[in-house]
């Protein structure tokens, strides 16, 4: 990224300056403060909103006492060993050095020690703690029960715990702080080409179903474009649906020809301008396009992939970008999102349209192609979960578990019951009485090899236009009884 982190310089307790870094990059983290007391047993940290709080970290993890007749007994932790150097004894006790190689975990620390003359080493926390966390000690008495603990080991891990900043690993705990330490010099950038498209890669990796870059970069809306198509190929199996938009300080003609370039059934295109609060919930911002996709996007993400993003009530305070008849019409024929009024002045979405180019009733409209991306996703991660690696046998064969029929059946099954009942991804048509689906459909298999062919399908879709012909008339007749 090419956004700063915020941070703040403290000291462990040998005096070593210790970096703390905001989890986040960005001008966010300007808003984290922290602070450390009680000899680094506790750990305060938030930002504007809360102040989270860690403690009991200096909790004691092994005590190790020297208890022959020597005169001293000086214990030393470093990064390699543990050592107790002793001097001045005659009961056969000998001084100690032991690596941490060759112990691992406190049990195994605590039963060396003990098999030695002179020694004693009691747990107190976890058997399998770790050795390499104890905290560093330089030539301390155990002529006393010494306690060793790791307290810069859980104050690493309180920092990463509260989401808000993080430490570098070490063994010396962090010196206590007077009062509240904040973050400063957290800077956001723009992020480059390469940037978007690099984390565009890494979505590959994610089994996210929507994807949006915050970008109005027609070079980054390409790549996502391409990315959606290798996603819900045959070869990329993991289906997903995109979300970018244009510059709004570019031409309205400009914009909208950005959705033809694109071309996408899997993706939708803002081009209308909206004003929400930014993230401090008081500043006001005019948003390019591509926020008009992500709520899009997040609207459908919050409900069933069936649903209809179109006519929806939008929670923003303004579209500042007035369109004329002509331009929504222009809009909605490239395959745009804009926004608009319903009758009673709330903003709505004008249609959900992808940026497919051709005329389909599914591929054009985005509740189509979603719920017909999740139907394809669903299927195939069940047919993969129930029988890859499975060997269908012949039904007559002794001890057979699975054929393929069950197969068969299996699929009957998922249409039936969660695409049609469950999920309500497919419909029956009650004006021609066609079922919901084909019932004849095909399976192939070529050995180990198996494909499917489904010949019809009535995928359900969003009521968009209302049209009436209704005839009036005046009121026309006589009565001698009036």
């Amino acid at each position: 990224s090419n956004n700063v982190k915020a941070s703040a310089t403290i000291q462990d307790i040998n005096n070593n300056n210790i970096s703390i870094n905001a989890i986040i990059p960005g001008k966010y983290g300007n808003e984290i403060r922290f602070k450390i007391s009680n000899s680094g047993d506790k750990l305060e940290i938030g930002d504007s909103n809360e102040i989270q709080a860690r403690d009991n970290l200096a909790r004691t993890d092994i005590i190790i006492q020297y208890v022959g007749n020597g005169t001293t007994a000086d214990l030393t932790i470093d990064s390699n060993n543990i050592k107790i150097n002793i001097s001045g004894q005659t009961d056969g006790s000998q001084s100690l050095t032991i690596s941490k190689n060759d112990v691992k975990t406190l049990q195994d620390l605590a039963d060396v020690i003990n098999s030695k003359t002179g020694y004693v080493a009691t747990i107190e926390s976890s058997p399998d703690w770790k050795v390499e966390y104890l905290d560093y000690v330089n030539n301390v008495s155990v002529l006393t029960p010494y306690n060793i603990k790791s307290i810069r080991k859980r104050q690493y891990d309180a920092f990463l715990q509260t989401g808000y900043a993080e430490i570098p690993s070490g063994n010396i705990p962090l010196q206590d702080t007077t009062n509240f330490i904040y973050l400063t010099g957290g800077q956001t950038n723009q992020g480059t080409t390469t940037d978007y498209i690099d984390a565009i890669t890494l979505c590959e990796q994610l089994t996210a179903f929507y994807i949006n870059v915050c970008s109005s970069n027609i070079a980054v809306a390409s790549a996502l474009s391409d990315y959606l198509f290798k996603m819900n190929s045959i070869d990329g199996k993991n289906e997903k649906f995109g979300g970018c938009g244009a510059d709004i300080t570019q031409p309205f003609d400009d914009r909208i020809k950005n959705a033809k370039i694109l071309n996408n059934p899997y993706m939708v295109y803002g081009v209308s301008p909206v004003k929400l609060y930014k993230s401090d919930g008081i500043t006001e911002k005019i948003y390019d396009g591509w926020m008009l996709a992500i709520i899009h996007n997040a609207i459908k993400a919050s409900n069933n992939v069936r649903e209809s993003a179109f006519y929806k009530d939008l929670n923003i305070l303004d579209a500042p970008e007035q369109l004329t008849e002509t331009q929504k019409k222009k809009a909605l024929e490239y395959g745009c999102l804009i926004v608009d009024k319903k009758p009673n002045g709330i903003f709505k979405i004008t249609h959900d349209v992808t940026t497919y180019q051709k005329t389909d009733l599914i591929l054009q409209k985005a509740s189509t192609v979603c719920t017909a991306l999740a139907l394809v996703k669903d299927l195939r991660e069940s047919l993969e979960l129930n029988f890859t690696g499975e060997v269908p046998t012949d039904p007559s064969a002794f001890g057979t578990s699975l054929t393929d029929a069950d197969i068969r059946t299996f699929i009957e099954r998922k249409f039936d019951i969660d695409y049609i009942q469950r999920y309500g991804w497919l419909t029956r048509n009650i004006y021609t009485g066609e079922p919901a689906w084909d019932r004849n459909f095909t399976i192939f298999r070529e050995g180990n090899v198996y494909k499917f062919i489904f010949p019809d399908g009535k995928i359900v879709t969003s009521i968009d236009f209302m049209f009436f012909l209704l005839k009036l008339d005046v009121v026309r007749g006589q009565s001698a009884g009036l």
